[in-house]
């Protein structure tokens, strides 16, 4: 078993979908775009507190993982509400990874399929995807930051 602290630097990432405190989905482009919260303060601050990863994707390689856990958060460093909605740019998370074998950073791009950052707040469970200028490279976790706790693992 090998294990890896990765980073997965995101550049950009666009909101993806809305989930309602009454369980409604707004996934609707035009009506992404004209969401907004009831919020009034600092949103990268926001962000930076109620940011989450769920494992709600599938991996190009599943047999290459035993478990990735997110395990922190730095950043973002900006979050505004742009013509798509909800934008969040320059987040880095950061995963406790088992493997199987000997892996490389071009393997662990593969994280980008399984995860799904999640804003909850107020009961709104806000998804974001549309990935842009993202890298993965082997990286220890940094002093600053937010936890995170949850976990992919290969039952396989």
């Amino acid at each position: 078993m090998k294990k890896y602290t990765a980073c997965l630097d995101i550049g950009f990432m666009q909101l993806k979908y809305v989930e309602t405190p009454e369980g409604d989905w707004i996934d609707d482009p035009e009506d992404l775009t004209s969401f907004r919260l009831d919020f009034v303060g600092d949103l990268v601050e926001l962000c930076r507190t109620n940011l989450t990863v769920l494992f709600d994707g599938d991996l190009d390689s599943p047999e290459l993982y035993e478990k990735i856990e997110a395990a922190w958060l730095y950043g973002p460093r900006s979050a505004e509400y742009n013509e798509g909605g909800l934008a969040i740019s320059r987040a880095s998370f950061y995963f406790n990874v088992e493997a199987r074998e000997q892996l490389t950073e071009d393997q662990l791009e593969d994280l980008v399929h399984v995860i799904e950052p999640c804003l909850s707040y107020g009961g709104y469970v806000m998804a974001f995807g549309d990935f842009q200028e993202f890298t993965v490279s082997f990286e220890d976790i940094p002093d600053e930051g937010t936890a995170l706790k949850s976990e992919w693992t290969n039952y396989g």
